[in-house]
């Protein structure tokens, strides 16, 4: 069994994140979409969870996508970064 790909999305504005959501899920079962509508929620998400690719905001609230990019790179390194 394949593995699937998870990926995050972070975004302050629930429209955003629901486009963006309902878009990405149109790539089919072998991908598994998570959302965060902050970057304090997505890095507790960072921490229970690999992700593959995180795609963000920057400019969000309490933490920009530059500051939440430096978190994730010292969480996993691993993880592809979008903004």
């Amino acid at each position: 069994m394949v593995e699937k790909q998870r990926i995050l999305i972070v975004d302050d504005e629930a429209p955003v994140l629901a486009i963006l959501k309902n878009s990405l899920k149109k790539l089919g079962d072998d991908y598994e979409i998570h959302t965060a509508d902050n970057a304090l929620f997505a890095l507790q998400q960072l921490e229970q969870h690999s992700f593959n690719v995180v795609i963000t905001d920057y400019q969000m609230a309490n933490m920009n996508g530059l500051q939440l990019l430096e978190a994730i790179q010292a969480v996993q390194p691993e993880t592809k970064v979008i903004m």
